[in-house]
C-alpha cells in the first residue's frame, strides 16, 4: 500500500511530524513518502506530478483537509488529515458541510473538539501525535551536554514575537480586507494582558466569546458571519501568544534559571537574555529537555499534546501552565508509549486499508496506565503553585 503525505516546509512542526508519521509507517510496512511543498503556489503543478508518479493508495496530510489542495487529489483515493491543532481551515461548520460529501475523507488527531462543528463521529478517530522514539528518548548526557543546556525551566516555542508587532506585520496584513483597525487589536491586547496579568483565565472557546462581547470596537466583526475564522484568530494567535509570555514573566518574577529555544527570541528586548536559538527537532531538543529540570508547555485549551509528549518521551518532567493542578505526577514509561503508538497507528491504517467506505474507523486510543494526563505533568495556575513545584 503507498501512502502519500504533502506537506508545507514552511509549516516546521507539520513538516516533523509529517517525517516521524513516515518513519513509523515504514516500519510498519507500508510504502510512503513526503512531499515537500516550499510555495503554496507552486504546489498544484507540483502535487499533480507527484501524484500521477507515485499512484498512491491513501494521502495523509497534517493539519490539512483535502479542499485545502484544491481538490487535486482523485476523489476515489481516502484522504486522511491529521489533526494536531485547532485551524480556522478546518475547525468551521462550513468547512464540515464540503468535508461530509466524501465518505472517503477521514480525520485523525485531536478531534474531541470536531463534534461541535458536526464532523461525524464515524469518521473520526482519536489519536495522539506521533513522537519518534528515535528522537526522543533519555541519553547519557555528557558534562557538555548538562553545561550547554542545564537551566531551572526550558521553553520552546516559535511565538517569540511581541504582541504588538506581530499585529501590526501579520494579523493586519491578512485580515485587514475584514476592517480591523490596528488600534482595536493593540485595545484587545492590551486587555488580554491585564486580564492574565490579573490572575484571570480563558479555558475553552465559551469563556473566550464572553470576554470578547466586553469589546465593543471588535465584538459586531468577531461575533459576524466569520465568527469561527476570528475565534481562531483572537484566541490561538493573539491570546495564546500573550499567555505564554505572561506565563514566562511570572517563572522570570521566580528567580529561575529560564532556557529559550526557538527563533526570534533573541529579537524580542524582554527575553532575548534567555536566547538560546533554535534547536532542531531531535536529539540535541530532546537532550535539553532532559537536562532541564522542568520542561514548560503552556496552552490553555490543550494539555495532551505533542510538546509534553515529546519532553516524557525525552525523559524530562513537563511543567505545565494548565487548568489541571495538583497531585503527585507519575512515572512515565517512553518504551510502553512507542510500542502502544506503533501498534494503534497499524490498526487504524488497516482499517482504512481494507475498509475505504468510512465503516468502522471511528476508534480510541488508550494509553497504557497512563489515565489523567495530570497523573505526569506537573501543573500550576498560579505564582505559589509554580513557586511550590520549583522547590521541590
Amino acid at each position: 500500500m503507498k501512502i502519500f503525505i504533502p506537506v508545507f516546509v514552511k509549516a516546521s512542526v507539520s513538516l516533523s511530524s509529517a517525517i516521524d508519521l513516515q518513519r513509523l509507517l515504514i516500519k510498519l510496512g507500508y510504502e510512503c513518502g513526503v512531499c515537500r511543498i516550499d510555495d503554496p503556489r507552486d504546489c498544484l503543478k507540483h502535487l499533480r506530478k507527484e501524484v500521477a508518479d507515485c499512484k498512491p493508495d491513501m494521502i495523509v496530510a497534517i493539519n490539512q483537509l483535502r479542499r485545502d489542495f484544491n481538490d487535486i487529489f482523485p476523489k476515489e483515493i481516502p484522504f486522511v488529515t491529521w489533526v494536531q491543532d485547532n485551524c480556522d481551515n478546518i475547525h468551521r461548520i462550513e468547512l464540515a458541510e464540503i468535508w461530509r460529501k466524501n465518505p472517503l475523507d477521514y480525520i485523525f488527531g485531536y478531534v474531541d473538539e470536531l463534534l461541535k462543528y458536526a464532523y461525524p463521529p464515524e469518521r473520526l478517530c482519536y489519536l495522539t501525535t506521533i513522537v519518534s522514539p528515535e528522537k526522543f528518548r533519555p541519553r547519557e548526557l555528557s558534562a557538555s551536554d548538562l553545561e550547554k543546556y542545564a537551566c531551572d525551566i526550558c521553553f520552546a516555542s516559535e511565538k517569540s514575537e511581541d504582541i504588538y508587532t506581530y499585529i501590526r506585520y501579520h494579523v493586519m496584513f491578512a485580515y485587514q480586507r475584514f476592517g480591523l483597525k490596528e488600534e482595536d487589536l493593540f485595545e484587545l491586547a492590551d486587555a488580554l494582558y491585564a486580564h492574565y496579568q490579573q490572575g484571570g483565565k480563558l479555558r475553552g472557546f465559551a469563556q473566550f466569546d464572553q470576554f470578547m462581547k466586553g469589546m465593543p470596537k471588535l465584538a459586531p466583526a468577531y461575533f459576524g458571519a466569520n465568527h469561527d475564522g476570528f475565534l481562531i484568530l483572537f484566541y490561538w494567535h493573539i491570546a495564546e501568544r500573550i499567555f505564554r509570555h505572561v506565563t514566562l514573566d511570572m517563572i522570570l518574577a521566580t528567580g529561575a534559571k529560564l532556557h529559550l529555544y526557538g527563533g526570534g527570541w533573541e529579537a524580542n528586548a524582554k527575553y532575548r537574555k534567555y536566547a538560546k536559538g533554535i534547536l532542531p527537532h531531535g536529539p540535541e531538543l530532546s537532550k535539553a529537555y532532559q537536562a532541564a529540570k522542568f520542561s514548560l508547555h503552556v496552552n490553555s485549551f490543550e494539555t495532551f499534546h505533542h510538546r509534553p509528549l515529546e519532553i516524557l518521551m525525552g525523559g524530562g518532567r513537563p511543567l505545565a501552565r494548565c487548568s489541571m493542578t495538583g497531585g503527585t505526577p507519575r512515572i512515565f514509561d517512553p518504551a510502553s508509549y512507542a510500542a502502544l503508538q506503533q501498534e494503534s497507528v497499524a490498526e487504524i491504517f488497516d482499517r482504512i486499508s481494507k475498509r475505504g467506505d468510512g465503516r468502522g474507523i471511528k476508534g480510541e486510543i488508550i494509553i497504557p496506565s497512563l489515565g489523567d494526563i495530570n497523573a505526569y505533568m506537573n501543573c500550576f495556575d498560579n505564582s505559589s503553585q509554580l513557586s511550590a513545584i520549583l522547590d521541590k
